[in-house]
Order: C-alpha cells, then structure tokens, then sequence
C-alpha cells in the first residue's frame, strides 16, 4: 500500500519506463540499476524483475493496440510465418512485416485478377510482390501469343484450303475444256462420217444409174 501511495509499484514505474524489443529487456541506466536493487532489499523481492516484467506487459498492450488489427488481417497470407512475439520487435519491425504480408496479398489478388487463377492456388513459397505480378504478366503475354498462334494456324488453314479450292477449281477447268475439246473432236468425227456415208451413197447411186444407162443401151 505504501509503495503505491509513493507511485513505487513495479506497474507504477514501468509507465515511465522503455522497453527494448532489439535487447530483450527494459532500458536501464545507472540510477535505475541502483535503484532496483535498493527496492528489491526494502522489499524483499525481484523489484528489478518485476518492474520489468510491468514494463514488458505494457509494452506488448501498446504494441497491439496499435497494430493488433492489422496483424489479424495478414496473418492468414501464405508463405509467411507468425509475426510471433512482438516484445522482440521493434515497431517499425511490426509495420515492415504488416506491410510485406499486404504487399504480397495485393500482387496475389492483381495477379488472379490478370490471369483467373485462384489467389490460393499460387505457390505459398513466392513471396516478392513484382515476382508474383511479373509471373502473371509472363502468362498473359504467353496465352496472347498462343492464340496470336492459334489466329495465325488458322489463317494459314484458310489459306491452304483456298488455294487447294483453287487448284481443284483449275483443274475441273482443265479437265471442262478437255471433255469440251473431246466432244468437238467426236462431233467432227460424226459429221465427217455422215458425209462420207453421203459421199459412198451418192456414187453407188451414179454407179447404178450408170449400169443402168448401160443396161438400157445392150437392149436397144
């Protein structure tokens, strides 16, 4: 009671005391050191251990009032352990981890946004955010040139199906006007034929009126 009317109680002084996340302890100079140890034979305890037990626990309450919130919405990213302790870091340690985890959540949801993939399914192991938004890119540019491929293989199709058509279509020219010569030629042949067979009836027909002219002219 007399140490808290005084304002000595180990929580009482660790209010205005520091604590050194980088050495694990409570910041001491010369005068606290002597006066802990004068505390701790007029009360017959650690005083020293306790005040810097106080100063810890205060401490870790500052650390997460200020960063509490933000440490329980990145502690679930992949690829990063606990923050752990925060009594062995110092606050600009907490922020750079906080801030390392947001980062890498961020250039996970860019990248799932860029490509579709599921933010979960990327490996837990790549951290580096312009890794993680670069190997997304490199997948955008590689389905663009496949399909760039995919265009080009069917232009190319096209291409050799039109000039197949095209062949083919010569062909059935070539092979039209073949026929069409054929068929002249077998005209000709039919006409040339009906005149020959003409050209034979018309002589046998003088032929016969010859002989019988002749046949007239033995019977006078």
């Amino acid at each position: 009671m007399l140490l808290e009317l005084l304002g000595l109680t180990p929580e009482q002084i660790a209010k205005g005391e520091t604590w050194s996340a980088t050495d694990g302890e409570r910041t001491r100079d010369t005068g606290d050191k002597i006066g802990d140890k004068v505390m701790s034979i007029l009360t017959g305890t650690d005083y020293a251990g306790e005040v810097e037990k106080a100063t810890k626990g205060r401490y870790l309450k500052k650390m997460n009032r200020l960063y509490g919130d933000d440490i329980r919405d990145v502690e679930g990213v992949a690829g990063y352990k606990p923050i752990g302790d925060l009594t062995t870091l110092e606050p600009e340690q907490i922020q750079r981890e906080i801030e390392r985890r947001k980062a890498t959540r961020t250039a996970r949801g860019k990248r799932s946004a860029l490509t579709g993939e599921d933010p979960t399914s990327l490996d837990p192991n790549t951290t580096d955010p312009e890794t993680i938004v670069a190997g997304g890119t490199k997948i955008v540019k590689d389905e663009g040139k496949a399909e760039t491929r995919r265009l080009e293989g069917r232009d190319d199709d096209r291409l050799a199906m039109t000039m197949e058509l095209s062949r083919l279509d010569r062909k059935d020219e070539r092979e039209a006007r073949r026929d069409e010569r054929a068929y002249q030629n077998r005209k000709l042949d039919l006409q040339e034929a009906r005149l020959d067979r003409k050209d034979r009836q018309a002589a046998i027909q003088q032929m016969m009126a010859g002989l019988a002219q002749m046949g007239a002219s033995i019977a006078i």
